[in-house]
């Protein structure tokens, strides 16, 4: 984790967003349904669990700061006031094609 924080502060990224489910493992230590993770340049990585989630989730990681959610829309505004709340301006995106695969495969279908 100090390595990956290390690489946002020489892009001045000020927080990257992490959905990728293999990212999200390695930083986490553990696999989940929905992953989201937003990690700071500088400060405690944050958790989004769904509610009634947190508490398994909280026994399999070392990550302290879990935020719940109720739904995808719930999941948008926590990450977005979150990234507000701590003003950060320069947000790294994960891009993966692990995530959305099945997409990737049903193209190749009807094509």
């Amino acid at each position: 984790m100090d390595h990956f924080k290390k690489k946002l502060k020489r892009r001045n990224i000020d927080v990257a967003m992490i959905h990728v489910q293999s990212t999200y493992t390695y930083f986490v230590g553990t696999k989940w349904l929905r992953p989201a993770l937003l990690v700071p340049a500088e400060g405690d990585p944050v958790l989004f669990a769904a509610r009634g989630e947190e508490e398994e989730l909280a026994n399999r990681t070392w990550i302290n700061n879990i935020v719940t959610f109720t739904d995808g829309g719930d999941l948008m505004a926590k990450v977005s006031g979150t990234i507000r709340n701590n003003g950060y301006k320069v947000v790294g995106l994960e891009y993966g094609i692990e995530r959305d695969a099945y997409i990737l495969f049903m193209k190749c279908l009807n094509d």
